[in-house]
Parts: C-alpha cells; structure tokens; sequence
C-alpha cells in the first residue's frame, strides 16, 4: 500500500465515520474566504507534497480542512451509524 492509498483511505474514512465539517451560521464573508483560503494553500501544499497524485484534490481538501479547524468537524461515532 502506498502512502497515497493510505491517505485516500483515511478521507474515505473521515467521510464514512461522520467526520463533517460544520460551517457557522455565524461566520462573516471575510472570516469564510480567510479560512478558505488557507484550506485551499494547505491542500496545495498536501498534493505538492506528493507529487501533485490525479484524483486527489478532495482528499487534500478534506485533510487540510480537518488540519486547521477540527473544531469545526463533527464526529459521530460508529456506533451510532450502525442503529
């Protein structure tokens, strides 16, 4: 398994586990592209780092976003999914 597996296993996860992002009502438009900006170079970074892989692009996103603010994520417990 390569690394680039590994981690588009670990976004399949996150989005299986009920790992969410939870955007604020309360949020202001400058605060939304500041933080949006910042997901967007962090994820630019993620994908240079390996190479730039095709098929990426949501994985880096969801990564650098849960980087960031994972205040802003939500988690609900397998346990939960299953009922």
């Amino acid at each position: 398994m390569t690394d680039a597996d590994d981690s588009t296993g670990r976004a399949r996860r996150l989005l299986s586990l009920g790992y969410l992002p939870v955007q604020s009502q309360f949020m202001n438009q400058d605060e939304e592209n500041r933080r949006r900006s910042e997901v967007a170079q962090a994820a630019y970074f993620k994908a240079e780092h390996e190479g730039f892989p095709p098929g990426q692009a949501l994985r880096h996103w969801l990564e650098a976003e849960l980087d960031l603010f994972p205040e802003d994520h939500i988690h609900v417990p397998e346990s939960l999914e299953e009922g």
